[in-house]
C-alpha cells in the first residue's frame, strides 16, 4: 500500500462524499457509513475480492443506508485515479446487453477478468485488490473530516 497514492486519492474522495453521501441539508453524513467502510478491509480480508464486491455491491433492504453508495464511489475513485486499468469499466452490460447499474459496474468488470486470459486474473485480481484497499482507506480518512450523524 502505498501512501502517497493514498494522498492523492482523499481529496477526489471528499468530493465523491460529499456528493454521494452527504446530508444537503446539515453537512452531515449517517454514522453508519463508517462501519461500512471500515468493514470493507477486513472483508477483503477474510472473504476475497469477488464476495466483497458481491457484497458492498446488493441493495440490501435490511441496511440502515445504502452499502452500495461505496461502490460508486470507489469506482470513481479507481476511474479517476487508474483510467488506463479501468477503462471499460463504464461499459459493462448484462447478459442481455443492457447497461449496467453503477454500483454493479466494478463486479461485474472484476468478476468477468476485464477480458483476461486465465493465466493473467491471478495478477489481475491482485492489482485490483490493491487499487481498491488504497481507495477504501481513501475513503475511510476522508470520511473523518465529515460531521457523522
Amino acid at each position: 500500500m502505498s501512501k502517497q497514492v493514498i494522498e492523492k486519492l482523499i481529496p477526489p474522495a471528499l468530493k465523491l462524499i460529499g456528493s454521494t453521501l452527504q446530508n444537503p441539508e446539515d453537512g452531515s453524513v449517517p454514522k453508519v457509513y463508517k462501519g461500512y467502510i471500515s468493514s470493507m478491509g477486513a472483508s477483503l480480508n477474510q472473504s476475497g475480492l469477488l464476495p466483497t464486491l458481491a457484497i458492498f455491491s446488493a441493495e440490501d433492504s435490511n441496511d440502515e443506508g445504502d452499502r452500495w453508495k461505496f461502490m460508486i464511489i470507489l469506482t470513481d475513485l479507481l476511474k479517476s485515479y487508474w483510467p488506463a486499468r479501468y477503462a471499460g469499466i463504464d461499459t459493462q452490460k448484462d447478459p442481455h446487453g443492457k447497461g449496467l447499474a453503477k454500483r454493479l459496474w466494478l463486479l461485474h468488470y472484476v468478476s468477468h477478468g476485464s477480458g483476461l486470459q486465465e493465466e493473467q486474473l491471478p495478477g489481475f485480481y491482485r492489482q485490483v485488490r490493491q487499487d481498491l484497499t488504497q481507495a477504501s482507506v481513501a475513503v475511510k480518512l476522508a470520511l473523518r473530516t465529515y460531521t457523522l450523524k
